[in-house]
């Protein structure tokens, strides 16, 4: 790609096949040499190498997919309208209700949840907002 675009990131997918041997590649020669050699970044080499079973186990080498955990959970309703009163409660006090401070709140109301990653907190509590 030339002229204004040139410095956007591509989106593509790679086959399997592909990132297998990219994978292999990574092996002996390490993360950054992989990206060099792929035309993908280090963080995506580091992704696939986590998911290299599944890769394996896949049936079609030549299909072009994303591994795709599924979506977070959503909260049951009963926590979700305490998360809600405590917001207003707050806001009504004047005091600032940021999400860090309502996915703290969330983790209490569902402690089941407490082994999620930061981001899905995050992601949990943007959705919530909305």
């Amino acid at each position: 790609m030339e002229g204004i675009f040139s410095n956007f990131r591509q989106n593509r997918r790679i086959p399997i096949k592909r990132k297998l041997e990219i994978i292999e590649y990574a092996k002996y020669h390490g993360n950054n040499e992989a990206a060099k050699f792929g035309g993908v970044c280090t963080k995506t080499i580091r992704k696939w190498r986590k998911n290299e079973e599944e890769f394996k186990n896949i049936q079609a080498p030549n299909k072009k997919i994303t591994l795709y955990k599924g979506r977070f959970k959503a909260i049951d309703y009963e926590a979700e309208k305490q998360i809600y009163e405590w917001i207003a409660f707050n806001r009504s006090l004047g005091n600032a209700v940021t999400t860090w401070a309502v996915g703290v709140e969330l983790l209490k109301k569902c402690p089941d949840k407490i082994n999620i990653k930061p981001h899905s907190l995050l992601n949990c509590v943007y959705r919530f907002m909305q």
